[in-house]
């Protein structure tokens, strides 16, 4: 496990930002998926605190929100002004939604890479690179 206070704080902030990008959900005509996609980020925040993430969780639930971002990022490409994507918390119109949701599944994508970094670590033991389960 990485060691650290600011880890553990930054992990904590990340459990609490998913938890919190989970609950803004409610009012997405997709939710399940949403919910389903921050829910297990959070997850992996937490278990991480635990002691008992497996890297592979956190590896699929980044690699997920990877190739669902590459198949989005294409049609949000031509993205609305910055100061619009943040000058309300309301959808002000697809596009700016389309943006916010690219952002989380970018922001899934670096803390779970980052998770499972820390939790994957090659050690040589008879030759072979082993990994932390």
């Amino acid at each position: 496990m990485a060691s650290g206070r600011a880890f553990t704080v930054a992990n904590t902030v990340m459990l609490l930002a998913f938890v919190a990008f989970a609950a803004v959900q409610w009012n997405d005509p997709d939710w399940p998926r949403w919910l389903l996609l921050y829910g297990l980020a959070a997850l992996s925040c937490g278990l991480y605190l635990d002691g008992a993430l497996p890297w592979m969780l956190a590896a699929t639930v980044g690699l997920v929100a990877l190739i669902w971002a590459a198949i989005w990022a294409p049609g949000v490409i031509a993205h609305p002004a910055l100061a619009q994507l943040f000058a309300s918390y309301q959808m002000m119109n697809p596009a700016v939604e389309e943006v916010r949701e690219l952002l989380g599944l970018l922001i899934v994508v670096a803390w779970m890479a980052t998770l499972t970094a820390v939790r994957w670590r090659p050690t040589v033991r008879s030759g072979r690179p082993a990994v932390q389960s």
